[in-house]
């Protein structure tokens, strides 16, 4: 079964959903579990984990740009889901302006890595992406608050 985002992004919506709501963090994450189509978290991460296809020669490091496709689909879809987490916690002035002016690919492609940081760990430029996102929507948000003004 494929997952609507990466294990990071879902275990991170969980923890803002037991923050936001006060309840404990396994209660959270069974029920983003239970809306992938699991019963349980235990059996999503197991699932998700047997069913990832084995790596062809070292898929840990990133050493190249651009990224190659398959590693751009997975790094535009993280994007795209932690902007949606990003910019429900910021409630921009003008949300419809803002995603109008988001592009993950162009995101991926030309902020979030640059051949200074090569290598680096596939997995930690993924986090970098729920690191650093927010100051970049928030940039977005001020622009189109410039632009409807």
């Amino acid at each position: 079964m494929k997952l609507s985002a990466p294990i990071h992004v879902l275990k991170r919506k969980a923890k803002l959903r037991a923050r936001d709501e006060g309840t404990p963090l396994n209660q959270a994450l069974d029920r983003v579990a239970q809306e992938e189509g699991f019963k349980s978290w235990s059996l999503l991460t197991a699932r998700s984990s047997s069913a990832a296809p084995e790596p062809k020669g070292d898929k840990t490091q990133i050493t190249v740009l651009p990224l190659s496709p398959a590693d751009r689909v997975e790094f535009v879809e993280t994007a795209n889901a932690v902007f949606e987490m990003v910019i429900d916690r910021i409630e921009p002035q003008n949300p419809d302006a803002t995603r109008k002016l988001w592009d993950a690919g162009q995101y991926v492609d030309h902020e979030l890595l640059n051949e200074s940081m090569l290598p680096i760990d596939r997995d930690y430029a993924l986090s970098l992406i729920d690191a650093f996102l927010v100051h970049h929507v928030i940039n977005l948000a001020t622009q189109a608050d410039s632009q409807s003004a």
